[in-house]
């Protein structure tokens, strides 16, 4: 059985240690970054005109 991948890992090891730390940075980051843009999207949709958002097809649909 070839061990192909153990050798490739091991001739690239610091791009898999570095890209391994990217990815983990990202996933505790995503968490506060869908926050913040919640509460940008808010304000956002806030000072958007109502023409401009009927023109969109935004509407409220409470009763």
């Amino acid at each position: 059985m070839s061990h192909i991948w153990v050798k490739t890992l091991s001739d690239h090891q610091t791009l898999v240690i570095v890209v391994a730390y990217v990815v983990v940075f990202f996933g505790v980051l995503l968490g506060p970054m869908y926050l913040s843009i919640d509460e940008a999207l808010r304000d956002f949709m806030e000072q958007v005109p109502e023409a401009v958002l009927a023109m969109v097809g935004y509407a409220d649909m409470g009763t």
